[in-house]
């Protein structure tokens, strides 16, 4: 997914989504060669949305930069590419959540298969 920040710098997102009825304690999730090597051509207009849905709450995790996370040491990415966060690696955010016609939108980001465009 990409978006345009208001200083009209492209940030490049991919989402990694947990569901689950039971409360999530997960800090992790696997990545592709081509989301990795994706991250390491864009470094900081890259970011990964780990979207955590339970039946108590909705919160996001947002990493910048994945590829400078893990030289720091903030998060670990084993040979299969599965990465394992802490919470120095990014910030977690509790979701804003919008329903309209067509779609569901997350903290103003329009979720896959909406139909209309509208601004909040």
């Amino acid at each position: 997914m990409q978006s345009i920040e208001i200083e009209k710098r492209k940030r490049y997102i991919e989402v990694k989504t947990t569901k689950s009825r039971k409360a999530i304690n997960s800090n992790r999730f696997k990545l592709t060669p081509n989301e990795w090597d994706t991250a390491e051509t864009l470094g900081d207009n890259y970011f990964i949305y780990c979207l955590t849905i339970n039946e108590q709450s909705k919160n996001i995790f947002i990493i910048q930069n994945p590829v400078k996370q893990h030289e720091l040491g903030n998060i670990k990415i084993d040979k299969n590419l599965v990465v394992e966060f802490s919470k120095t690696s990014g910030q977690w955010n509790k979701l804003l959540e919008l329903h309209t016609k067509s779609c569901i939108t997350f903290l103003g980001l329009w979720w896959y298969g909406c139909r209309h465009s509208r601004k909040f």
